[in-house]
């Protein structure tokens, strides 16, 4: 119903005023006079509230003053459609369009309606007839569009908006039904090329650059998205989606410092927005700036207690201060809006470990291998922080466990390779290289990235050689 109404006047009170002046009026009578201009103001102060049925009684009073008004019964057919009763709508609007039988605007919701219940071509009908007589093609063209779109017709549909491209090159909605169309293929250098074109006619149209940018984004030029949307925000300073976005794409630069800059222009005019917060915290989080990070992380859960990515936030940056305690109060927090989130179960995990608590790490850990045995990064990072805790032959019973799970990957064998060097036992070291060279020669820069003095172990390098040949 929005996209049909929008509550215009600057006067609200005076709205709430006629609405409730009404309501009382209709709590002592049946039915009363009622002026269409009241009527007007007060069905668009419902409409705008979501109260629909407020609306349709309004309607039902308005009627018996002004039984001949068809733009009562449009409306009446709006709500009906918004409610998804076809049936009640088509009978609406049909009255309406008994009243006024060549209005375009009731001959457009018609075939709006059909469209919601298939009948194409009558629709489709409805809108050729509209043609002939209408000034504005491209609308009647788009709303074809429309029409192919819902009745699942995408190769009439796509048709049908280049025909109102080519009749208003300027018009904003046929572009981006057309654009919207093409996505739904992986059509996007197509889209990309209208909106270029589009901006050669309208280099001031803030929404084209802000449309462009957004598929750069898709494509991962993230650059390109960065130009774009600068020149979206140079033309409309106050189009946040814009900033916000041109953060994100600045962050996938890695560009951390620009893109906290950005959120910050989102937030001087939405102060309490919580994903420019969030976002925020995550740029400071990334430059390692961890009592930032946790300060914006902390606006967000103030303003959203189940924002999940935000606890856990706060409890990766206690856990990087070393602060373990406070970590697992947050990745409980975070736990208790989604048990099965396995990110925060593994950090909650190694949080209990650092602190001693080894029942309970291995508790949670357990959990984690039973909902994601095929993830790697469990069985490596958990021998890592075992070795690094002077535990490597525990490290060496984890990895071969993760090796039964998962025989294919080579870089548990690299790993366990690693440790079992460390512990002098150098033929079973050998032996797991080997296995995960077979299985993936090229990722042997893993042994070095663990233990660097591997470098200059000739065991280790002539066996690698002997593959390198091999490949």
């Amino acid at each position: 119903m929005k996209d049909y109404f929008e509550f215009h006047d600057s006067d609200e009170q005076r709205a709430r005023s006629s609405a409730e002046e009404f309501e009382e009026r209709l709590n002592k009578l049946d039915f009363f006079y009622i002026d269409l201009n009241t009527v007007d103001e007060i069905y668009v102060y419902y409409i705008t509230r979501g109260e629909l049925a407020k609306a349709k009684t309004l309607l039902k009073i308005a009627l018996h003053s002004h039984p001949t008004h068809g733009g009562l019964y449009f409306k009446q057919a709006q709500i009906e459609l918004e409610q998804e009763k076809y049936d009640a709508a088509l009978e609406q609007i049909d009255t309406a369009l008994h009243i006024h039988p060549k209005n375009e605007e009731y001959l457009l919701l018609k075939s709006e309606i059909l469209a919601q219940i298939q009948a194409y071509d009558a629709a489709i009908f409805i809108l050729q007839e509209l043609l002939i007589l209408s000034n504005e093609p491209s609308d009647i063209f788009l709303q074809m569009g429309n029409v192919a779109q819902t009745c699942e017709r995408y190769e009439e549909s796509e048709i049908f908006y280049r025909q109102a491209l080519a009749e208003d090159p300027e018009s904003d909605d046929a572009l981006y039904e057309l654009c919207f169309l093409l996505e739904a293929s992986q059509r996007i250098d197509e889209c990309i090329e209208l909106y270029k074109k589009f901006i050669d006619e309208m280099p001031y149209n803030h929404n084209a650059w802000y449309q462009l940018g957004n598929l750069y984004l898709k494509q991962h030029n993230f650059e390109l998205a960065v130009e774009a949307f600068d020149f979206c925000i140079v033309i409309k300073d106050n189009f946040t989606n814009a900033a916000f976005c041109k953060g994100q794409a600045l962050m996938n630069l890695s560009r951390f410092e620009e893109a906290i800059q950005e959120f910050f222009h989102v937030l001087s005019f939405l102060k309490f927005d919580k994903n420019a917060l969030f976002h925020a915290g995550a740029c400071f989080e990334n430059l390692q700036l961890y009592q930032q990070a946790s300060h914006y992380y902390a606006q967000v859960t103030d303003l959203d207690e189940e924002h999940i990515d935000a606890w856990a936030g706060m409890g990766f940056c206690m856990a990087k201060k070393e602060r373990y305690i406070q970590a697992i109060h947050y990745y409980e927090k975070a736990l208790q809006l989604d048990a099965d989130n396995t990110d925060t179960m593994f950090s909650l995990a190694i949080c209990e470990y650092q602190l001693g608590n080894y029942r309970n790490a291995y508790n949670h850990l357990k959990k984690v291998i039973a909902l994601i045995p095929e993830d790697i990064s469990i069985w490596k990072e958990w021998a890592e922080l075992l070795h690094k805790n002077d535990n490597t032959h525990g490290a060496i019973t984890f990895l071969k466990q993760g090796i039964v799970v998962n025989p294919k990957a080579a870089a548990l064998y690299y790993q366990c390779a690693v440790y079992t060097y460390t512990e002098q036992q150098i033929e079973d070291a050998m032996m797991y290289l080997e296995n995960a060279l077979m299985l993936d020669s090229k990722g042997h820069y893993i042994i070095f990235h663990l233990n660097p003095k591997l470098k200059s172990e000739s065991l280790f390098i002539d066996l690698i050689e002997e593959y390198e040949d091999f490949d």
